[in-house]
C-alpha cells in the first residue's frame, strides 16, 4: 500500500522503498523527476482474448505520468512507515488466522476462512487496507462476498490467468488506504473486470468451462471432474449447504487437505474400475464410455473419512452401508452414516445412469443459486455433465 505498483518487474517495491522513498540521496536534498508507470497487458488464453478488446500481448499501456518531487526525508517518515507496518501487520495476521482475531464476529471469520480455501491471491493487500479503513461489518463481509464470488466465477469457471487484473487490484489496495477510491468503487471494479464472463443478457458464458471440462474428460488420465482444480472447494460448499440443515459438522476443510495428495476425500460413487457387479446398472453402456460416467460432477462425493480404499469398487447397496466383522465390530463406515452429502446420497435406491444425471442436475443449480449467478439454459448445465446418454430417473 506504500508504493504505486506496475508489474513490470518483480521488485518494483523494492525500488521503490530503497532506491526512492529512503534512499540517501533524500538526507540531503530534493530531487524532481518525472515517473512514467508503464502496465503490461494481461496476458489471455485464445478464449478469453474473443471477448476482450485488449492491445496485442506484450504491448503495454501507459497509465500514468506523474512529475513527483521527492522531498527531503525526515524522521517522522520513517516513524510513520513503521507505524504503518504495526498497524497493517495486524490486519495482514489476522485474514491468514482469522479465528485467532478476537475483534472479528463468526460471519466475518467464516467469509474469511472461505476465502482462504479458495486462495485469497493479490485480494489480500486489499483487504488488509480494507479491515485497516472500514469500520462497518456488514460493508466488510458484502465485499468479502463478492470477492469470493469473483475468484470461483473469473479463475475456476471461466478459467482466466490467475494474474487477470492484479495491477489494477493492487494499485486499488493503495488508492483505497490513501482514501483515492471508496468501498463503492472496489465493488465496480470487480463487476467490470467479471463482466468478460458473462452474455450480455446476464448468464454465464459457459463454453469456457466446457472447454476445459472436455480436455479433462479426453486426455490421457480422462478424469474428469475429478480434475477440476475447483473440486474440493466446491463440494465442501455443497456440504456447508448441506450442513446448515442438519446443524452437526462431519467434515474438515483440514482433513481435505490432508488428502490433497492421494485424493481419498473424493469417492467415486460409480468406481473408476468397475467390477462385475456394476454391469447391470450400467447395462447399454460401453467401457469405452464409462469415463464419461464415473468423472461427471454427480458421481463425485466428498467423504467424511478416509474410507475410499476400504470402498474400492464395492457395489451401491454396499457403499451405503457400515461394514461389520463377525463379532459385529464395525470396521468401515457406509455412506449411511457419513457426511451430510454421503447420507444424501444413501437415500437413493439404485445408481445408474439416470442417478448420476439428476444429482449432477442438482449441483450445477447450487453453484448458480450459491454463487448468484445463471447458466443460459437447461441444456447448457446437461452438456456440462459430459454424458453421452441417459435413461430418464425416476422421481425418488
Amino acid at each position: 500500500m506504500y508504493f504505486q505498483y506496475s508489474r513490470e518487474k518483480g521488485n518494483d517495491y523494492i525500488k521503490f522503498l530503497l532506491d526512492e522513498q529512503f534512499s540517501p540521496k533524500r538526507i540531503y536534498k530534493k530531487i524532481k523527476r518525472e515517473v512514467s508507470l508503464d502496465l503490461p497487458v494481461e496476458r489471455h488464453t485464445d478464449l478469453e482474448m474473443d471477448v476482450i478488446d485488449r492491445a496485442n500481448d506484450g504491448d503495454s499501456v501507459s497509465i500514468k505520468n506523474d512529475d513527483r518531487k521527492i522531498t527531503p526525508l525526515e524522521p517522522k517518515d520513517i516513524k510513520d512507515y513503521a507505524n504503518s507496518l504495526k498497524e497493517s501487520a495486524k490486519y495482514w495476521f489476522n485474514l491468514h488466522n482469522p479465528r485467532l482475531a478476537k475483534e472479528l464476529s463468526e460471519h466475518e471469520i467464516s467469509a474469511i476462512e472461505q476465502l482462504n480455501r479458495i486462495g485469497m491471491g493479490y485480494f489480500r493487500p486489499l483487504l488488509m487496507a480494507v479491515f485497516k479503513n472500514e469500520e462497518d461489518e456488514g460493508t466488510r463481509i458484502d465485499l468479502l462476498k463478492q470477492i469470493e464470488r469473483f475468484i470461483f466465477i473469473v479463475f475456476h469457471l471461466c478459467r482466466l490467468q490467475r494474474n487477470y487484473g492484479d495491477s489494477k487490484f493492487y494499485n486499488a489496495s493503495r488508492e483505497y488506504n490513501q482514501r483515492q477510491k471508496t468501498i463503492r468503487d472496489i465493488k465496480k471494479m470487480l463487476d467490470d473486470e467479471a463482466a468478460v464472463c458473462f452474455q450480455d443478457n446476464g448468464t454465464l458464458k459457459s463454453d469456457y468451462f466446457h472447454n476445459y471440462l472436455n480436455k479433462l474428460f479426453t486426455d490421457n488420465n480422462r478424469f474428469g471432474y475429478y480434475g477440476w482444480s475447483a473440486l474440493r472447494y466446491f463440494l465442501y460448499e455443497y456440504e456447508l449447504y448441506r450442513l446448515a440443515q442438519n446443524r452437526q459438522k462431519k467434515v474438515s476443510w483440514e482433513d481435505i487437505r490432508k488428502s490433497e495428495k492421494d485424493r481419498v476425500s473424493i469417492e467415486h460413487i460409480f468406481p473408476q474400475n468397475p467390477k462385475d457387479n456394476w454391469k447391470q446398472s450400467f447395462e447399454g453402456i460401453e467401457k469405452k464410455n464409462y469415463h464419461f460416467y464415473n468423472g461427471s460432477i454427480g458421481n463425485l462425493l466428498l467423504l467424511s473419512m478416509a474410507i475410499n480404499t476400504a470402498l474400492q469398487n464395492d457395489d451401491f447397496q454396499d457403499k451405503k452401508n457400515p461394514k461389520y466383522d463377525n463379532s459385529e465390530q464395525k470396521i468401515r463406515n457406509g455412506y449411511s452414516d457419513g457426511s451430510h452429502s454421503e447420507i444424501e446420497v444413501s437415500r437413493y435406491e439404485k445408481w445408474t445412469p439416470a442417478e448420476i444425471e439428476k444429482r449432477g442436475l442438482k449441483l450445477l443449480n447450487f453453484m448458480e443459486e450459491r454463487w448468484g449467478f445463471k447458466f443460459k439454459d437447461e441444456q447448457s448445465k446437461k452438456d456440462l455433465l459430459f454424458l453421452p446418454t441417459v435413461t430418464p430417473s425416476e422421481e425418488k
